[in-house]
């Protein structure tokens, strides 16, 4: 499975690790900016990511604008956190808007985020995603862990993609719950149908103070859940952090990938 960690601000350099990334449009320091220009100048796989889990979607016109500014390759599509119709209309009405812009829309590959407030939500999403051509992959996100307390529920999801829906799409775990960290190496593990993950893991672990050790397993009780810190794109973190641990905790998150 591709990793794509996600550094904060005074750490990008470490996004450069991997090949493949995950870039949020809303962020737009000077650094920020030039280390995934870097990462495309090489050649690297860039994703847009739309902003809706941080609380920050960006609109239609300055998603695409960003997206030719860093030449990214696939775009994730504006959805509507937790809820399953809303996101399928606003999914239409992006590539309508698309239609009366001057951007060369059809040069990038398009993610949908399936959305929903149960799983039977979720899944009527995805079967209207499957309607529309110009999606290739698809992005399942970390809330659905939480929202449908259930720890599996993204392989589960996977592994039904697979089944009823045999090659459709190229599938995306869009950041990883802090109640399941192990779920990289389950993924990997089991040879769960995932293409890629994008995860801040290894580096809220390290501004937290704390090692990666093993991955906890699906059911297993979390002492003292690690979440992102406040402040993740505006403060500098460089100085906060111990480089050898956080240098150690991104090798076991790729250890647990097998990336």
């Amino acid at each position: 499975m591709k990793l794509a960690h996600i550094p904060p601000r005074g750490l990008e350099v470490h996004a450069l690790r991997q090949r493949f990334h995950l870039v949020l449009a809303q962020v737009d320091y000077p650094e920020y900016l030039e280390t995934y220009q870097h990462a495309r100048g090489r050649g690297d796989y860039i994703i847009l990511d739309n902003g809706a889990a941080e609380g920050a979607t960006v609109g239609d016109a300055l998603l695409m604008h960003r997206a030719q500014q860093l030449r990214a390759d696939e775009i994730v599509i504006p959805d509507v956190m937790g809820r399953s119709n809303d996101t399928v209309r606003r999914m239409w009405r992006f590539f309508d808007n698309l239609n009366e812009m001057t951007y060369p829309w059809k040069d990038y590959r398009y993610m949908a985020v399936a959305q929903g407030g149960n799983e039977a939500e979720v899944k009527k999403c995805i079967e209207e995603f499957v309607k529309c051509y110009n999606i290739k992959v698809l992005g399942i996100p970390r809330h659905l862990v939480k929202t449908l307390a259930n720890h599996m529920i993204r392989v589960d999801l996977a592994k039904w993609l697979q089944e009823e829906y045999p090659k459709r799409f190229e599938i995306h775990f869009l950041g990883a719950a802090p109640t399941f960290p192990g779920e990289p190496f389950v993924v990997s593990r089991y040879n769960v149908p995932v293409r890629s993950m994008d995860t801040s893991l290894a580096f809220n672990y390290a501004i937290a103070g704390r090692e990666l050790k093993r991955p906890v397993l699906a059911g297993e009780p979390i002492v003292n859940v690690v979440t992102r810190p406040e402040g993740y794109w505006s403060r500098r973190w460089n100085t906060a952090v111990k480089t050898p641990l956080l240098v150690q905790n991104l090798q076991t998150l790729e250890d647990w990938a097998d990336v």
